[in-house]
């Protein structure tokens, strides 16, 4: 069992970002990992999101020794993968193989415009690119045809990893749950999904790991969660209104599938079965139903937008504290 920590991902909290980092690494944390967002902007001009996470984390691979590296994820039809995979090779050489690659399809459209992508194109595009960004990484010279992406004898720089760092692909369709499982090291769910829509998607990609001749058992499965440890009741409800603040600002008022039908004036619509906000056994608890399921990898983020450090910093002291010794103990749920 792993257990990553995204950290603060506002443009311009480089310094909160290192430091969280670098915290993260003391407990023993096992990995972090960076978002991609664009075109992301809230009342009275504030901005979110580190737009390039392979930037960052080159920097954060020079001050780190141990810990894994993610993108959690990369938006690949934004991205032209030859591109995508000299700058992945690169991370993964300046980190001494330490890179894991989430990748996924985008589903802003706000995204596809700012890069002049027809949106209705994303899941073609993901596809193709994700065909040669497997090759491209692997294999020392590529040629390939292709609607989009059509190469010719491309060499890019091999990365430490052989023969390829690993790739876990995102998505909550079907369509995209069979990309996972045909092409990718694993499947990574992110932070907007409740339970049921986890334990759904699980079992889809698991009978698309059959179908394309894979070991289900082999397969990396990865869960992007937002959980808080509150050492005070006071923590708690900071913890509370910022998460809930932040989700209406992001993921409800982006109409993300997922979170669509929720009663956005109620917090507990919304953090029903979906955040983990509480005691250490009360996050404890919820952490082993999706071990249960088959997760091996939690990406926790503690760290929300305008939050004050020092809190999420408790917080990820605590959980090392309280959780992460018991959660090292749990049997990673084996394969329906």
């Amino acid at each position: 069992m792993k257990v990553g920590l995204a950290p603060c991902q506002e443009h311009g909290g480089f310094r909160t970002t290192l430091a969280q980092t670098l915290l993260a690494e003391e407990l023993g944390y096992d990995s972090v990992w960076l978002f991609e967002h664009h075109d992301v902007e809230y009342a009275g001009g504030e901005t979110n999101y580190i737009p390039s996470p392979l930037v960052l984390l080159a920097a954060l691979a020079t001050r780190t020794s141990r810990l894994l590296l993610g993108t959690g994820v990369v938006i690949l039809p934004l991205t032209h993968p030859v591109r995508l995979a000299e700058e992945a090779a690169m991370v993964d050489e300046i980190s001494q193989g330490r890179l894991i690659l989430g990748v996924g399809t985008g589903y802003r459209q706000a995204e596809f415009a700012a890069f002049g992508v027809p949106y209705q194109e994303r899941g073609a595009r993901t596809e193709e690119a994700l065909r040669l960004l497997v090759r491209l990484l692997s294999e020392r010279q590529v040629t390939q045809p292709g609607r989009f992406y059509p190469v010719n004898a491309v060499s890019t720089p091999p990365p430490i990893q052989q023969p390829r760092p690993p790739i876990l692909v995102a998505g909550w369709s079907r369509p995209a749950l069979r990309r996972a499982a045909r092409f990718g090291d694993g499947w990574i769910g992110g932070v907007t999904a409740d339970y049921a829509k986890v334990r759904e998607c699980i079992a889809i990609y698991r009978e698309e790991l059959v179908a394309a001749g894979k070991d289900p058992a082999q397969a990396q499965i990865a869960l992007e969660r937002e959980c808080f440890v509150a050492a005070t009741p006071e923590d708690r409800a900071a913890a509370a209104e910022a998460l809930y603040r932040m989700y209406l600002a992001e993921h409800v008022s982006w109409e993300h599938s997922n979170v669509q039908g929720t009663e956005p004036t109620h917090f507990a619509a919304i953090a029903r079965d979906r955040f983990l906000l509480g005691s250490p056994t009360e996050v404890l608890a919820e952490l082993e139903r999706y071990a249960a399921l088959g997760v091996g990898h939690f990406i926790l983020r503690m760290h929300y937008r305008a939050f004050d450090p020092q809190i999420a910093e408790r917080s990820m002291r605590l959980f090392a504290r309280e959780v992460l010794p018991a959660l090292r103990e749990l049997p990673v749920g084996a394969p329906a």
